[in-house]
């Protein structure tokens, strides 16, 4: 747990927030990024909303990716990796 990022950290600047297309579908609070492709992208899981393909493509500039597949992105990371 102490590699995950806590979406909800006071620490974390979420300028996207206020540039999203739709509601936010996620609570911060409730939220963990799991995975990062190192350029600043997390899968995230909402552990309040947690079912199959509840993951979430995070990321602190691109609007972001719902209903994901956390082990599809997980595993494909991990071998790009």
């Amino acid at each position: 747990m102490e590699d995950a990022a806590y979406l909800g950290d006071d620490d974390f600047d979420w300028g996207i927030i206020d540039d999203l297309n739709q509601p936010l579908q996620i609570g911060l609070d409730t939220s963990f990024g799991f995975f990062n492709n190192g350029m600043g992208t997390d899968v995230a899981i909402d552990y309040k909303n947690c079912g199959q393909d509840h993951a979430t493509l995070w990321s602190a500039k691109d609007q972001p990716e719902y209903n994901i597949n956390f082990w599809d992105f997980a595993d494909e990371w991990i071998v790009i990796g």
